[in-house]
């Protein structure tokens, strides 16, 4: 009994301090990572299947027909051991998100989604599922940036996390040489350091083709852009 005790206080322990860690994330003002703010959004939708077993424990305990059931039939209807029981995949869950939110503390950018990713790749079945879905929740301000990037020629990156930086002190004269390089350290471990060249060198061009070649209009309007995508009907 006192194991099962002390399983179900640690639950609540992970519960809280999972808890804080994401609030003090998402309350953080301001942000300084994009990237930790979409995994703290993530991880606290995944505490919704966590939320739904303890409102389904609690109409176990208050609904009447239950207690009435009880007194009927002799034992009741929520042991320790039937809570234990609810309570083991919830721990398992609690404890992978717990870790995850502590190893990803001190990291940003692509070596946080390098982090999420590995994670996915282990052998255990509910942790794939799990770190796949945060995934491609922390991925998304990444490939936010690489769209702006390779479509605008603009870097979208507010706190540093795009594995493509820029030297603001470099004259004009000198863009296509000296201005943007590529953040090793950024570049996440799904992506080749060949696809990640390939990206800087697509923005570059995009950006030195708007900034030394201006009189033109780069991109037509998004409601063009959407009508030029949009099927033609055909005429009867």
């Amino acid at each position: 009994a006192w194991y099962l005790v002390q399983r179900v206080l640690e639950l609540a322990n992970l519960h809280m301090r999972l808890c804080s860690a994401i609030v003090a994330v998402l309350e953080a003002e301001p942000s300084k990572s994009l990237l930790q703010q979409a995994l703290s959004e993530a991880l606290r939708d995944q505490l919704r299947d966590y939320y739904k077993v303890l409102a389904m424990l609690m109409a176990k305990t208050s609904d009447p027909t239950d207690t009435l059931a009880e007194q009927t039939s002799g034992p009741p209807e929520l042991t320790l051991r039937r809570l234990w029981t609810w309570l083991r995949a919830p721990l398992e869950q609690m404890r992978l998100l717990g870790t995850l939110s502590e190893a990803c503390v001190p990291l940003r950018g692509g070596a946080l989604a390098s982090f999420v990713h590995g994670c996915s790749r282990v052998g255990d079945a509910l942790a794939q599922d799990t770190c796949t879905s945060i995934l491609r929740r922390v991925v998304a301000p990444l490939l936010a940036m690489m769209r702006a990037w390779m479509t605008e020629g603009e870097l979208q990156d507010p706190y540093g996390e795009f594995f493509v930086c820029a030297d603001a002190s470099v004259p004009l004269e000198e863009l296509w040489m000296r201005m943007y390089s590529l953040d090793i350290e950024m570049v996440p471990s799904f992506m080749s350091l060949d696809l990640a060249r390939k990206i800087l060198l697509t923005g570059k061009s995009v950006n030195f083709i708007r900034l030394c070649c201006a009189g033109q209009e780069w991109l037509p309007p998004p409601e063009k852009m959407r009508e030029g995508l949009a099927p033609r009907q055909q005429q009867p």
